[in-house]
């Protein structure tokens, strides 16, 4: 089992697009986590597959791409991780990609913005954030079912 203070733990990463899914509103397919969830990635990945033609507007899109990052983010400051194990994230691949994925929907600002709205949504939710790494820990993956039920239970503000 990863340490609890590696907080590049690719299980919180996945939940946190879980999380972000459920508060826009995007059903999921499935969560795999493993060599190949990726398509055209050899080495181990995770993927939250969407259920196909649910796509969202840009925004909500940019969310879900940067909550990965967000959560680990949301994760690293809830067990008071000293500054350079944050800046540390910020350089990582993981958080790069996000941030990358979350660029090619919307622009600097805009992404900056989901950053700050995909954080919120995991720091409100950390319980079922490690909930849902935990069920990715010792499955690798979660169907569809498994996953919406997760995501059914995110609370937003409005809530």
């Amino acid at each position: 089992m990863d340490s609890p203070r590696d907080f590049s733990d690719i299980y919180v990463h996945e939940a946190g697009h879980v999380v972000a899914h459920g508060a826009m509103g995007r059903p999921i397919d499935r969560v795999v986590i493993g060599p190949g969830a990726m398509e055209g990635a050899d080495d181990v990945h995770g993927a939250v597959h969407p259920v196909p033609g649910t796509g969202l507007d840009k925004h909500s899109e940019a969310i879900m791409q940067i909550a990965g990052a967000a959560a680990t983010r949301a994760w690293a400051h809830a067990e008071s991780a000293a500054a350079d194990e944050l800046m540390n994230l910020e350089l990582t691949g993981a958080y790069a990609n996000d941030e990358f994925n979350a660029k090619r929907l919307v622009d600097d600002v805009a992404a900056l913005e989901a950053m700050t709205e995909a954080e919120r949504i995991c720091s409100s939710n950390l319980e079922l954030l490690h909930q849902i790494a935990d069920a990715l820990r010792e499955r690798g993956e979660l169907s569809g079912e498994e996953a919406n039920a997760f995501a059914d239970q995110v609370r937003t503000e409005e809530q």
